[in-house]
């Protein structure tokens, strides 16, 4: 479906971020939760000068593919839900937002890249977001003490 993650450093670069100017590239994908005015928070991944909405992305349906994940995961306020998934899950999606935002014809899926609508609902600009924290932390206990 898409590179590996042994072959990231070799991608070619996205089509919606300059690695000149960015950490967040194609090779550095990091998902955290975000919210836009009047919208309740969601996860979402930095691209560039983006976060890829993966909500939006996948009540596109543009996620469905994935082995295992349910993409209404992404819906929710926090991380849990994803994370609670097997590393191969993780991976796997990867993998296929790496496919979707590559500008490399032999793994990629235009299908975000060709159409502009979809693109207005997935692609947020960084300076309209406020980041959330990612997770509910439960029961957590420090064990540490000091004399």
């Amino acid at each position: 479906m898409a590179a590996s993650s042994s072959s990231t450093d070799a991608m070619a670069p996205a089509w919606c971020a300059d690695n000149e100017s960015t950490d967040y590239t194609i090779q550095n994908l990091p998902y955290g939760v975000f919210s836009t005015p009047g919208k309740v928070p969601r996860c979402g991944v930095a691209i560039g000068d983006n976060v890829v909405d993966l909500a939006a992305l996948g009540s596109a349906g543009l996620l469905n593919d994935v082995a295992g994940l349910d993409p209404k995961c992404f819906a929710e306020p926090t991380l849990n839900a994803f994370m609670g998934y097997e590393r191969p899950v993780w991976q796997a999606t990867r993998a296929r937002l790496q496919q979707l935002l590559t500008t490399d014809e032999s793994i990629a899926d235009f299908a975000l890249r060709d159409n502009q609508a979809l693109q207005e609902q997935v692609m947020v600009p960084l300076s309209s977001v406020s980041m959330h924290l990612p997770a509910t932390i439960g029961d957590y206990t420090d064990f540490y003490s000091s004399r």
